[in-house]
């Protein structure tokens, strides 16, 4: 049964790379889902690891690839038409929501400036254990720039999306792109306050769909910018991760092997099918939550604020564990709740992607569409929109995608894009 999410991704990833002809938004998805599917086989059978004792049952195994087989429906079909319009946004709207996101990241990084100094020379696993309280005294300043990166980092996923519409559509100054693409990297800074990697992944992946919605469209001399742009970050990105990932986990699994390092690596990517799996078969609430589904909602009809580590703490099972978003899901709403909103999805993305013009594409769709697959692709792990920090990004994107609907520019056909 182990093997059955593997060979399904896998087949489909196959498929549809050969009906569509290229490397897209859902291929990377499949593609992200098939290796962590691969590596889950590795982790079921390493005897020194918890997860053979795991029993695979085949209803769990067709609910999940059932499942996300539909959350990544959105995203399989053909990224473009040959020929499309895009309906470019309000230039000083746009202008004006880059600026103000640019300096309220830029300023919580310079107020921080001495604090990642001290984290990046110091051990990220006390961080991990202890927080940064805990080896580390916070000034007034700093505390106002943790306050600021706890409520605007998470617009990374905006300011991604702005940097590469930026490079590819409009006649935006090198320094402008930047500036967006380093305001954006002040999510990985967060992070690091935990010592946590997941930002710093998310990040990363945020980026790479980017990349792949906008390549077609990107000059042949900014496609290149692009790509030496990445290779230089997702490298100091690389060196910080193995660094993190040597320190915490070093004599790590009781000290069962010699490389613990590469296990928990190999940890990190495979287990969420494994820990999904163990939720659904194992896992019977007496009572369901949408206090991490919808954390704003929750806290509004209900008379008592909710305490992620209180709700942990009041469950039979670990929960702080990677299970996908679906295993949260599990967890909070059950099997019948994943259903519901997963209907609700399909609708939202099909509204999404309708087009008011013929093979058209405004901004406001994209920053829409962007946020749906956001679930799944940080939903590799966990369902990362969980707190209302994590919320406050995400409305506030439909409501700049709202502002930008009544403000729209002209219209400019993409296979004339170099005369723009």
């Amino acid at each position: 049964m182990i093997y059955i999410p593997f060979v399904y991704f896998f087949l489909l990833l196959t498929l549809n790379f050969l009906r569509t002809r290229e490397y897209n938004l859902g291929n990377f998805l499949l593609s992200l889902y098939t290796f962590s599917a691969l590596i889950s086989i590795i982790l079921y059978h390493i005897d020194f690891l918890r997860y053979k004792d795991i029993e695979i049952e085949l209803s769990s195994c067709i609910f999940y690839c059932g499942i996300l087989t539909l959350f990544f429906l959105p995203f399989l079909s053909k990224s473009k038409t040959k020929f499309h319009k895009i309906l470019l946004p309000n230039p000083k709207l746009f202008t004006f929501v880059s600026i103000f996101l640019i300096v309220i990241n830029c300023v919580a990084l310079l107020l921080l400036a001495k604090v990642i100094v001290f984290i990046l020379t110091h051990d990220p696993g006390a961080l991990k254990k202890d927080g940064l309280k805990s080896i580390y005294a916070v000034n007034k300043f700093e505390i106002a720039g943790q306050w600021i990166l706890g409520h605007f980092s998470d617009f990374y996923l905006l300011l991604l999306l702005l940097f590469f519409y930026s490079k590819t559509y409009l006649k935006n100054s090198r320094l402008f792109n930047n500036l967006l693409l380093f305001s954006s990297m002040s999510t990985i800074v967060n992070g690091l306050f935990v010592g946590g990697r997941t930002q710093l992944i998310y990040w990363v992946l945020v980026f790479i769909s980017c990349f792949l919605y906008f390549k077609d469209d990107l000059s042949k001399q900014e496609k290149k910018r692009v790509t030496r742009l990445s290779v230089i970050v997702f490298s100091l990105l690389f060196f910080y991760l193995i660094t993190v990932t040597i320190i915490r986990f070093s004599g790590a699994f009781s000290n069962a092997t010699e490389y613990a390092e590469v296990f928990s690596l190999l940890d990190y990517a495979g287990q969420s099918f494994l820990n999904f799996n163990d939720f659904f078969i194992n896992f019977h609430p007496e009572h369901y939550t949408i206090a991490r589904v919808f954390p704003f909602t929750y806290d509004w009809i209900s008379s008592v604020n909710f305490d992620l580590d209180t709700y942990k703490r009041s469950l039979p099972i670990d929960i702080g564990v990677f299970s996908t978003f679906l295993g949260d899901f599990i967890v909070d709403i059950g099997a019948l709740g994943i259903v519901i909103y997963t209907i609700f999805y399909l609708i939202a993305a099909a509204i999404t992607q309708r087009s008011v013009i013929i093979n058209s594409k405004k901004f406001q769709q994209i920053l829409l569409l962007f946020l749906l697959f956001q679930i799944p692709l940080n939903g590799l792990f966990y369902y990362s929109l969980y707190n209302k920090t994590a919320m406050i990004s995400i409305v506030g994107t439909v409501i700049i995608s709202i502002l930008f609907k009544f403000t729209e520019g002209k219209s400019i056909e993409v296979h004339e894009r170099s005369d723009i």
